[in-house]
């Protein structure tokens, strides 16, 4: 996963943008959003070192830990996406 790799900041973008577009988790799909428009605002700023690679894990950044604890949960869950999504709109599993 990209938030606990060493990239640099324009990697972690890229590789972000990449799992926003095939994930059909709105929470997931809502904190990269956010996480990224952090790392751009970084990523501008003429005094952070660019090509310097980081572990957004290791930033003190509240988002990036509940896009960690929120996927962490979610492998943890070991359910299909698929299944995931549906009991999001209400469908529960046969008894």
């Amino acid at each position: 996963m990209s938030l606990s790799e060493y990239r640099t900041i324009s990697s972690h973008l890229t590789a972000l943008g990449k799992i926003k577009i095939i994930s059909d988790d709105e929470v997931i799909t809502t904190m990269i959003r956010y996480v990224a428009y952090d790392l751009q605002e970084r990523h501008r700023n003429k005094y952070s070192n660019k090509s310097t690679p980081v572990s957004l894990e290791r930033w003190n950044n509240q988002i990036v830990q509940n896009l960690i604890q929120y996927c962490n949960y979610m492998v943890g869950e070991n359910k299909p996406e698929w299944q995931l999504l549906a009991e999001r709109n209400g469908w529960t599993p046969p008894n």
